[in-house]
C-alpha cells in the first residue's frame, strides 16, 4: 500500500529581519483551505502539479517555491 500524508498549503513570502533571521509571513489574500496529498512515490513534477492545481487560479504567474518544517520529537 502506498501511504499518504496530507498537507496544508499556504501562500506568502519569506524575509528576513535586522538579524538576519528568517521568518515567513503569509498572503492573507490566499483564501480558503487547500490540501494536497503527498505519497511516497511522488516525483518533483507530480508534486508541483498537484500544487498548481490546487491553488487559487487567480495565483497563476507567481514563482512557486516549496519549504517544510522538519519534523522534532518533543
Amino acid at each position: 500500500m502506498n501511504s499518504k500524508h496530507k498537507v496544508v498549503l499556504g501562500g506568502g513570502a519569506w524575509v528576513s529581519d535586522t538579524h538576519k533571521r528568517w521568518g515567513f509571513e503569509p498572503d492573507h489574500s490566499f483564501i480558503g483551505e487547500h490540501y494536497i496529498n503527498l505519497y511516497r512515490d511522488m516525483n518533483m513534477s507530480d508534486l508541483v502539479r498537484g500544487v498548481r492545481e490546487k491553488i487559487d487560479p487567480t495565483y497563476e504567474g507567481v514563482q512557486l517555491k516549496l519549504s517544510y518544517q522538519y519534523y522534532t520529537l518533543h
